[in-house]
C-alpha cells in the first residue's frame, strides 16, 4: 500500500552541521541517497550529490546560501527557505511504514532546528509598530500631562508639546517599518550554520541578546514611570 504526506509552514530554523548530519543519516536508510541544492544570494543554484559535498561549500557572505533542498528519487524533498512566509515545505510518497518513518524524522528534524528567537521571527510589522509604540506614547502622554499646569486646567496647550505628541505618534510608525527590516536581519527565518555562516549566526546572536536585554530595560522602565505617575 503506498502512502503520501506533507506539509508547508512559517517557522524559523537554523540549520546547523550536526542537525543536518543526523537527518541524513535518517533519511538514508528511508529514501535512498539524498541530494543537497542551494540557492545563493549571488543568484546562483548549486547541487551536491551528497552531504559532504554541500559542507565542502565556504557559504561567504558574498554567496551566502538563502534556500536549501533536500532531495531523493522523485518522491521527497524538503525545502526550507529564507522567505517570511510559508519558507517550509516538504513531501513524501511511498509504502507507509517508510512514510510514516520519514516524516517523523522531518518533524523531529523541524523542531530540533527552530531558534529560541521564532517568535520574533514571525512578527508583524503592526505588531513590531506596536511595541515600539506602546512605551513612546507612554511616555509623550506622561510629558503632556506635565505640562499642564494643575493650577490652570483650562489654559491652552502649547502647540510645540502637541507637535511634539504628533512626533511621537508618527515616529513609531517609521520605527516600525525600519524594525521590520531589522528583524528579518536579526531574526531570520532560515539561518545557515555552514562554513562561513557559522561565524555569521553567532555574530547575531551576540547582538540579539544586547537588543532584547535594552528592549526588556525600556519596557521596564515605562510601566515604572506609568506606575509612579498614576499615584
Amino acid at each position: 500500500m503506498r502512502a503520501s504526506t506533507g506539509a508547508t509552514n512559517t517557522q524559523a530554523t537554523v540549520v546547523s552541521v550536526i542537525d543536518l548530519t543526523a537527518l541524513d543519516r535518517k533519511l538514508t536508510g528511508l529514501v535512498g541517497q539524498v541530494k543537497y541544492s542551494v540557492s545563493c544570494i549571488d543568484g546562483i543554484e548549486r547541487e551536491f550529490d551528497s552531504l559532504s559535498g554541500l559542507l565542502e561549500f565556504d557559504n561567504a557572505r558574498s554567496r551566502a546560501i538563502t534556500k536549501l533542498r533536500l532531495s531523493a528519487s522523485y518522491w521527497f524533498y524538503l525545502t526550507i527557505d529564507s522567505d517570511p512566509i510559508s519558507n517550509v515545505s516538504w513531501h513524501v510518497d511511498g509504502d507507509e511504514a517508510s512514510v510514516v518513518s520519514t516524516r517523523d524524522a522531518v518533524i523531529a528534524f523541524l523542531a530540533a532546528t527552530r531558534p529560541m528567537y521564532y517568535l520574533f521571527a514571525s512578527l508583524s510589522w503592526f505588531v513590531t509598530t506596536f511595541l515600539t509604540t506602546s512605551p513612546i506614547l507612554i511616555v509623550g502622554f506622561l510629558i503632556l500631562s506635565a505640562l499642564r499646569s494643575p493650577h490652570q486646567p483650562d489654559r491652552p496647550i502649547n502647540w510645540v508639546s502637541v507637535g511634539a505628541i504628533v512626533l511621537l505618534i508618527w515616529l513609531p510608525i517609521l520605527l516600525g517599518f525600519a524594525l521590520t527590516r531589522l528583524r528579518r536581519w536579526l531574526f531570520p527565518m532560515a539561518s545557515f550554520c555552514l562554513g562561513q555562516g557559522i561565524a555569521r549566526h553567532n555574530r547575531k546572536s551576540f547582538i540579539r541578546v544586547m537588543v532584547l536585554l535594552a528592549f526588556a530595560v525600556s519596557f521596564a522602565a515605562s510601566v515604572v514611570a506609568t506606575v509612579l505617575n498614576s499615584r
